[in-house]
């Protein structure tokens, strides 16, 4: 068992050695001396040693006092707690300076490398663990990378290159530790703290020409050995299996994974806690999962396949156990136990945690080769069950399953299921009757009326045998081109055999047909129809030699019997077969026999001695059929034939009267008793088509389909022909006959040129091309209708002849314009689309445009004003309101002078004036949007009146101050009144309004006037503040413009004392105290009345000026009022 994690270690016997110590990267080190041995172990300080004095040889042996060098004191702390730091080892630098180290090229340091062992004495074996080092010896001028703390010589640097320790060791309870170099820190002097002290860092840097201490702390970090591995049942499964794998090692962190076979193991060394976990293997189950060893602190969850382990105790060994098992299924023939194959079986796990498997018998992965036999491995422990899915070809299943049965964890021997059995596919065969040749070759005609008899392989010998073979079913007969068919066959060997031959045919040498063998590769199809020719009967002709006027027989005429072969009827010599010549005897007949089915002709070639040859000296058709054949001797006679007639029939327009292609007439004859035949059906070309050979007899034609583009005239039969003796073998009119064309229908529709939507209210005319000259020409071409949409719908016009035509706009829609082009191109309606549905022709009209504007006016005088900025937006969402994300802008304009701006042209829609900018001196406002202004087809090109928009003035403020014109003092109790200046000449005029009453300036001289419109205005002081004059000019003009609108204006006043009264016995006077400011200025009079009357005088004056200046201001208030 492992210590507990909290136990403290031993650690007392610690001792160290210092070894391999060398130039590195490119560095050339001279002079390297040990102390002890490199290599030797010791409880005290071991050094190393490099370099030469300078201007001296290499000392035999170490000299720090002139060498640089090494030292390394391990410590000995008696106890340390694992996973924190502790004092490990003193490090001593003696930086002396020397020579013999090459610098490596392009580079300013030069490299020293070397090994530090440390022998662990408390652990298991004596442990040595190993730690490479690296000194950096920098060059002493220029940039020096580590500092200089002399501030001349640059600081050198000595770190641990792998501080993790070459192996882990294991305490004497069995726990397994990794030391690791944690960090180095410079020493107060020459002695090391216990713990590592805040400034710790991976490297020590050393001040040149010193011996600097510095201080190596370590950690003690507890590791474990675990080891996993893979096992199969049954054993030697070459499946590998993967596991996930989480947590820490001493060197790092685990694999993310790792592969398993079986009896395979995988051993890490863990530095904390760690899992593993085995994926899902297909066709696998995890069985078990148990480990050994030190188990402390191992979690093991077998339901999720993963264990977890922390790194606190002993070696552990988990051994993950994975099962699979098979299953035996057999396919057997339901009719007689044989396997059959292949069938495809679905494996399919009961509690779903294995995929299903199907499998082909034969096919991977099925392990048996055996057909009929399937054997499948890869099965997980637990509930299964088996279907068929697919039956063996010729087969069809009876009991598709599913069949349970269960896998076992500890029997992997394979799972024998029952059998399941197919039926086999029933069949069906079929024969059918052809005609063959003489030679035995069959034709591809086909022959009803055969009966055959269908007969089953059942005595074992090849080839039928009515007394062994067996009968299947009852006689069947063939009918029309079918072949006769029995059906419910199983597997086995069959015979047709035909018992009886068609009529007008004869058995063939041998009646029955080849083997027919139905097995699994084609039952349940159907097997090609066996094909049976039957030879025709043979047959006679005869022909008799008439005398033309007594009807006496004659012999010796030759007549040449040939049989039609060319497909036309009627005898052409040149086409035709010639079969045989015969001459009439005494009886006058002559016969020819053994004659196939066919038409023959008769046709004499020499009369008897004393007779001409007839002008129609042939007999025929004389045909021989299966219903004749074989039958009596088919008797003919030729006298003088009589002359054969041709008659014509021709198709025309019944309006243009072109001859026409491609009608269809029958030439019908009507017999004596009325009944009627169809003699003969031609059509048309060159408008025209005849039919000849015709005996006498009344005939007439009858128009069967007409030409394409034209419908069938009422009365589709021509008047009777009568053929005749007297008019046989002449010139017979040709009979004409007129077919109405097929009439089309044209539609036009009217859209918007811009937003191609339908309008209604365009007026179209339609065009034939009737000139001669291509395209439309309205004074030579023929207008054949009008008409005008509506309802959003096309218009159209109907029962048009064949023909080319074009629509042409003659009146646009309100609040349209006609196109540029207002016709169409060219619509040609020909007999073969005449009837069909044409394309609609679209035309699109322009929009009439329209110009837009806006007025700015002034809100308060209403006055036009220019400068304003406008844009103007189209409603695109037809919303009715404005809405700047959804809408669109359409353009900018500013106001100049007095007239608006405009925006032109501008389609149909919904627009709003947004202002953007009001004109200098005002503001925008409080809703810049205009109303809706709409432009639709109803006033589109019309003029439309300016929208007026009005903006509030800015309004502006007047301060007026009145200081002391000697002292500048503000000055209270100033009277003034504020009047608009109308006729802007600066002066108060009578008639012209005040603005507001009269105020009076505050402690501090002031007066306000707020809310100001522009304009010209006068401040007019009523009364000056006690002891001040009232000045000559008391109006002080202002102008509030477009350009100061907004702010706030001043006027400064200045008032002068009244002068003092004179004393008793001086002189002088009041003089005038006009000027600007009421300043006042000296001057004097003589004294001619008493002193006492002097001032009474000059009081009277005072009270005077004072009453007056109050009747002035309730004069002007009154008029306010």
């Amino acid at each position: 068992m492992a210590a507990p994690a909290e136990a403290a270690v031993p650690l007392t016997n610690v001792t160290g050695a210092v070894s391999d110590v060398r130039g590195v990267d490119g560095t050339d080190a001279q002079c390297i001396n040990y102390n002890p041995a490199a290599g030797t172990a010791s409880a005290g300080e071991v050094d190393v040693a490099y370099g030469r004095p300078s201007g001296e040889t290499c000392p035999g042996s170490l000299d720090l006092g002139k060498q640089s060098g090494v030292g390394f004191d391990a410590s000995a702390p008696g106890t340390v707690t694992p996973s924190q730091p502790f004092l490990l080892a003193s490090i001593i630098h003696y930086n002396n300076p020397i020579q013999g180290l090459t610098y490596p090229a392009g580079s300013r340091s030069a490299f020293i490398g070397g090994t530090l062992t440390l022998r662990l004495g408390d652990f298991q074996g004596n442990p040595t663990v190993e730690y490479p080092w690296l000194l950096e010896e920098t060059a002493n001028s220029g940039t020096c990378p580590y500092g200089a703390t002399d501030g001349v010589l640059c600081d050198d640097r000595l770190s641990f290159t792998d501080p993790s320790g070459s192996r882990s060791v294991v305490d004497t309870s069995g726990q397994h530790y990794r030391l690791t170099i944690s960090s180095i820190a410079k020493a107060a002097g020459e002695q090391c703290p216990a713990t590592p002290p805040a400034s710790s860092t991976d490297a020590f840097v050393t001040k040149e020409r010193s011996k600097t201490t510095g201080c190596v702390y370590g950690i003690l970090d507890p590791v474990r050995q675990v080891t996993i591995e893979k096992r199969t049942r049954p054993q030697g499964a070459p499946d590998t299996f993967t596991f996930d794998q989480s947590g820490r090692t001493i060197d790092g962190t685990l694999p993310a994974t790792s592969t398993l076979g079986d009896r395979e193991t995988k051993t890490y060394e863990i530095a904390g806690d760690a899992s593993f976990t085995e994926r899902d293997s297909a066709g696998w189950a995890l069985t078990d999962l148990a480990c050994t060893g030190d188990t402390s602190g191992v979690r093991i969850d077998k339901a999720a396949a993963r264990f977890e382990v922390g790194a606190l105790g002993g070696d552990v060994h988990c051994v993950f156990t994975n099962a699979q098992g098979g299953a035996i299924v057999e396919k057997r023939d339901a009719d007689g136990g044989a396997l059959i194959g292949p069938a495809t079986f679905r494996f399919e796990n009961t509690g779903g945690s294995a995929p299903a498997i199907v499998v082909t018998d034969n096919a991977a992965p099925d392990v048996d080769p055996t057909l009929g036999r399937v054997e499948v491995r890869g099965l997980v422990p637990g509930a299964w069950t088996v279907t068929e899915t697919k039956a063996p070809q010729g087969y069809e299943i009876d009991a598709p399953g599913p069949v349970a049965f269960t896998v076992s964890a500890d029997d992997t021997t394979p799972v024998k299921v029952p059998a399941f059995t197919d039926s086999r596919k029933k069949s069906a065969l079929a024969v059918i009757k052809h005609e063959s040749r003489p030679d035995g070759t069959v034709t591809d005609k086909i022959v009803p009326g055969a009966t055959f008899q269908l007969w089953r392989e059942t005595n074992g010998q090849a080839g039928l045998q009515p007394a062994g073979d067996t009968a299947v079913g009852v006689p069947c007969t063939t009918a029309g081109t079918d072949p006769c068919t029995v059906g419910g066959l199983d597997f086995g060997t069959y015979y047709w055999q035909e018992t009886q031959a068609p009529q007008g045919y004869q058995l063939p040498p041998n009646a029955v047909s080849d083997p027919i063998v139905v097995d699994a590769s084609n039952a349940g199809g159907r097997a090609p129809v066996t094909v049976i020719g039957d030879p025709q009967k043979r047959s006679e002709l005869t022909i008799t030699k008439y005398d033309a006027i007594t009807g006496k027989t004659l012999p010796g005429a030759t007549f040449a019997l040939y049989r039609e072969s060319n497909g036309q009827n009627g005898l052409q010599t040149g086409g035709d077969t010639l079969v045989e010549s015969c001459v009439t005897g005494a009886d006058g007949t002559c016969t020819i026999d053994d004659l196939p089915f066919g038409d023959y002709w008769w046709l004499e070639t020499a009369a008897p001695e004393g007779y001409e040859i007839p002008g129609y000296p042939m007999v025929g058709a004389i045909r021989i059929d299966a219903v004749n054949a074989g039958g009596p001797i088919i008797q003919s006679g030729l006298a003088d034939p009589q002359t054969l007639s041709a008659l014509t029939v021709e198709k025309k327009d019944a309006v243009t009267g072109a001859e026409l292609d491609g009608a269809v007439f029958d030439l019908r004859k009507v017999a004596a008793d009325g009944s009627e035949t169809t003699y003969a059906t031609c059509t048309t070309q060159g408008g025209r088509c005849t039919v000849g050979e015709l005996e006498f007899g009344t005939y007439y034609w009858h128009e069967r389909t007409p030409p394409v583009g034209y419908e069938l005239p009422a009365d589709r039969d021509s008047d009777p022909i009568e053929i005749t003796p007297q008019n046989a073998g002449g010139d017979f009119a040709v009979t004409t006959m007129r077919d109405p064309q097929t009439t089309s229908a044209l539609a036009v529709l009217k859209q918007d040129g811009e937003t191609e939507e339908t309008v209604d209210g365009a007026t179209f005319a339609l065009y034939s091309e009737t000139n001669g000259t291509p395209g439309l020409q309205p004074g030579g071409d023929t207008q054949v209708g009008e008409c005008t949409t509506s309802g959003g719908e096309p218009c159209t016009i109907e029962g048009l002849a064949h023909g080319t035509y074009y629509w042409l706009e003659t009146a646009a829609p309100q609040g349209y314009e006609l196109p540029v082009d207002a016709q169409s191109g060219p619509i040609v309606v020909t007999a073969q689309n005449a009837g069909t549905t044409f394309p609609v022709t679209v035309i699109g009209d322009p929009q009439k445009k329209s110009g837009l504007s806006v007025l700015k006016h002034d809100a308060d005088t209403g006055a036009v004003v220019a400068g304003a900025t406008f844009e103007l937006w189209r409603d695109a969402d037809r919303s009715g309101t404005f809405d700047r994300a959804a809408d669109v802008k359409v353009a900018e304009c500013t106001t100049t002078g007095t007239d608006p701006c405009t925006v032109d042209p501008v389609g149909f829609g919904t627009y709003f004036w947004v202002e953007t900018k009001a004109p200098q001196g005002y503001e925008l406002p409080a809703n810049p949007v205009s109303d809706p202004v709409v432009v639709s087809a109803a006033n589109a090109g019309s003029t439309f009146t300016p929208v007026p928009v009005a903006d509030p003035q800015l309004r502006s403020a007047l301060d007026l101050v009145k200081t002391d014109a000697a002292d500048g003092r503000t000055l209270a109790g100033a009277v003034f009144q504020l009047y608009a200046d109308t006729d802007g000449n600066g002066k108060h005029d009578d008639g012209e309004p005040m603005a507001g009453g009269p105020r009076t300036t505050d402690a501090q001289g002031a007066i306000r006037w707020s809310d100001l419109l522009h304009g010209a205005y006068v401040a007019v002081e009523l009364a000056a503040p006690d002891g001040y004059l009232l000045p000559k000019d008391a109006e002080h003009p202002v102008e509030i413009t477009t350009e100061n609108a907004g702010t706030t204006l001043t006027i400064d006043v200045e008032n002068e004392r009244k002068p003092a009264p004179p004393k008793p016995g001086e002189v002088g006077g009041v003089v005038d105290h006009g000027g600007d400011g009421g300043h006042v200025s000296g001057g004097g009079l003589p004294n001619t009345g008493a002193p006492t009357y002097a001032l009474q005088l000059s009081l009277l004056a005072g009270v005077m000026l004072l009453l007056g200046a109050w009747l002035l201001v309730v004069n002007r208030r009154l008029r306010e009022e």
